[in-house]
């Protein structure tokens, strides 16, 4: 609720970059509500989530990137929906789609480095941790990074292990709290710069 709330406060002003990093917020919220209230739809929800996650992420990382190349992206997205799809109803039909939740971390975590360096090369200002996208791609690579694994491995450890997670998706819920609060200080950044 924290970064809905602090999205909220200055939403008009706000940067098309901002404003669909709040509504993706929003979405994971309605979301998240959802997979709660029905039970038996859990994974469902939890892939169409993935989709739309990667879809308003790859859009921050668009317009933070000031890209021209527009083909880059779209060709990437058009990508990620093929096998998005494909992962669905041909490898893993009404299951949590862990293919394509670890091939979003990991397109995630390249696009955050490849932000990080393009900050080194180009410091727009002398105060970093002004610059909304700085803590917006901080908490993209701590929740990619840390639930890298966890995606790669939730497989494995159902099946083989016969393991419940509960240790792992603590974790995990851990990891998409920072996230969270880090989304929360981007949006506070950029409705103080506006």
């Amino acid at each position: 609720m924290v970064p809905i709330i602090i999205g909220l406060v200055n939403l008009r002003s706000t940067h098309p970059l901002l404003k669909s990093l709040w509504l993706l917020i929003c979405l994971a919220f309605i979301f998240d509500i959802f997979q709660v209230s029905i039970r038996f739809l859990s994974n469902e929800f939890g892939n169409a989530y993935g989709l739309v996650q990667f879809i308003f992420l790859l859009r921050v990382y668009y317009l933070a990137f000031d890209s021209k190349a527009f083909k880059g992206f779209a060709s990437i997205g058009l990508a990620y929906i093929a096998f998005f799809l494909v992962d669905l109803f041909f490898f893993q039909p009404g299951q949590l789609s862990s293919f394509s939740i670890t091939l979003t971390s990991l397109v995630f975590i390249i696009f955050s480095i490849l932000y990080f360096l393009k900050l080194m090369r180009d410091l727009p200002t002398i105060q970093i941790q002004r610059l909304p996208m700085f803590w917006i791609n901080t908490a993209v690579l701590v929740y990619f990074a840390g639930s890298f694994f966890v995606f790669l491995l939730r497989d494995y450890l159902i099946e083989v292990l016969h393991d419940n997670q509960i240790m792992y998706w603590s974790f995990h819920n851990m990891l998409n709290i920072t996230k969270n609060l880090l989304f929360a200080i981007g949006l506070w950044q950029g409705n103080r710069k506006a």
